[in-house]
């Protein structure tokens, strides 16, 4: 189970020298995920349930291989109740965004 953002690398058994994959090009692919070229990949679950991701390596005489595999992904959900930040919680922001916690004239969050 993944319980968020994880690297992901492709491999072969160490006896198949005939596959070296520092000569090939790798192409990873992942639900919710944009594809990517690599020797390795992060995938970031943006839903919780099954996931998969898949790797394809090709060298440059045109030989290929393929992997898969699929998982669960488990990435709690934070409700705040209560109209308020919850004990402990604190509130932040980054890469230049902002916001402000406002009340309604009655009190009450917005």
């Amino acid at each position: 189970m993944l319980l968020g953002e994880q690297n992901v690398t492709f491999a072969l058994p160490h006896s198949d020298r005939v596959y070296m994959l520092q000569h090939a090009r790798i192409v990873w692919e992942g639900r919710d995920q944009e594809p990517a070229y690599g020797s390795t990949f992060t995938f970031t679950p943006q839903n919780n349930g099954t996931q998969w991701v898949e790797a394809e390596a090709q060298w440059p005489d045109g030989r290929r291989v393929f992997a898969t595999a699929n998982f669960t992904a488990n990435s709690p959900n934070v409700v705040w109740v209560e109209d308020a930040v919850p004990a402990g919680g604190a509130t932040g922001s980054g890469g230049g965004d902002s916001w402000n916690w406002t009340s309604r004239p009655d009190g009450t969050a917005c």
